[in-house]
């Protein structure tokens, strides 16, 4: 990697208020299961960390073993129109959760990889504006074509670890079991909140699909989300948590009725994006926004939602 000259001030705070916007319109992290992915980050990011036994299936690895998590989904070049909306309700039939319609503009699936390559760069609670685009100097010049937002997480070696760092509001979340629906914890993360980036331009020594990038970096602070992963012989899947005073906003390609399902008095949204599978719902907890999700690529749409009803029995405990 080679730092160049650093964006241009006002350029540099278009950028923070840009971030700051999608930050709030994004209630939570963003997963990334792809394989490439997986291989790219595990020495980095889960080095020395123990591998379940049902993770040495090659074939099936690649979609299942590290938690890969982009903090912020910001996603500069997308138009995403408002159309059909669906407000989900809690279980005390308050309005908790909206799905919108995204737009049709399809995401490279390089950019998964070149985001995976951002955070092999990054230390344990650092987090990396990346800006992309087809030169170095479109990019230097403030016209990327997209501008995501990625973070790498803190690790914890067990769950009271985890909940023992936490302050008010996460730690007064009910602590989750180990055990539930057949599936066993296997790793604890929390994210960290996005800070303003500090660092100069760090442009990447090689373009991936015909794509070059550059990323300015800074240290993460606070809290933005809680992340298991469990593991059931040969699946895995990834509860997240998160608490925001805003709303739950999801994007679909076609948002749908028939998506949303009622798990527990509570309004829930089923969705599947290639391999990868969702069930997402929220509740309100006084003026603050409880957001969650289980997602996986390798357990069907029934285990999934088995394991999100477990969960929301014991966050009403």
């Amino acid at each position: 990697m080679k730092a160049l000259e650093p964006p241009h001030e006002d350029h540099r705070d278009q950028v923070t208020d840009h971030i700051k916007q999608r930050i709030q319109n994004t209630s939570l992290p963003v997963i990334d299961f792809t394989g490439s992915v997986m291989e790219r980050i595990r020495s980095s990011s889960l080095e020395g960390t123990a591998r379940p036994a049902a993770l040495h299936h090659p074939r099936k690895l690649a979609f299942r073993a590290a938690i890969i998590v982009c903090a912020i989904a910001v996603m500069s070049g997308f138009s995403y129109a408002i159309l059909n909306d669906l407000m989900l309700k809690d279980d005390q039939g308050q309005t908790a959760m909206e799905v919108r319609k995204a737009s049709d503009m399809a995401e490279p699936p390089e950019i998964r990889d070149i985001l995976a390559e951002v955070r092999t760069k990054l230390e344990p609670g650092e987090s990396a504006t990346v800006f992309i685009g087809t030169s170095q100097e479109e990019i230097s010049e403030g016209n990327s074509e997209y501008i995501y937002g990625t973070t790498r997480p803190y690790e914890f070696a067990s769950l009271e670890e985890l909940y023992d760092n936490l302050d008010t509001p996460y730690a007064d979340l009910p602590q989750p079991p180990e055990r539930v629906a057949g599936y066993t914890l296997r790793q604890s993360f929390l994210l960290p909140g996005p800070t303003d980036p500090s660092s100069d331009y760090i442009f990447g020594d090689t373009s991936l699909g015909g794509l070059e990038y550059a990323y300015i970096k800074g240290k993460s602070e606070g809290v933005n989300g809680l992340q298991l992963q469990y593991a059931w012989d040969d699946k895995d899947l990834a509860y997240v948590m998160n608490i925001s005073e805003e709303m739950m906003i999801y994007y679909d390609s076609a948002p749908s009725a028939d998506s949303v399902i009622k798990l527990e008095g509570i309004e829930a949204y089923w969705s599947r994006n290639g391999e990868l599978g969702a069930v997402r719902w929220s509740q309100k907890s006084g003026e603050m926004m409880q957001n969650y999700t289980v997602v996986s690529s390798s357990s069907s749409q029934e285990e999934l939602i088995s394991f999100a009803k477990e969960m929301i029995r014991n966050n009403a405990r």
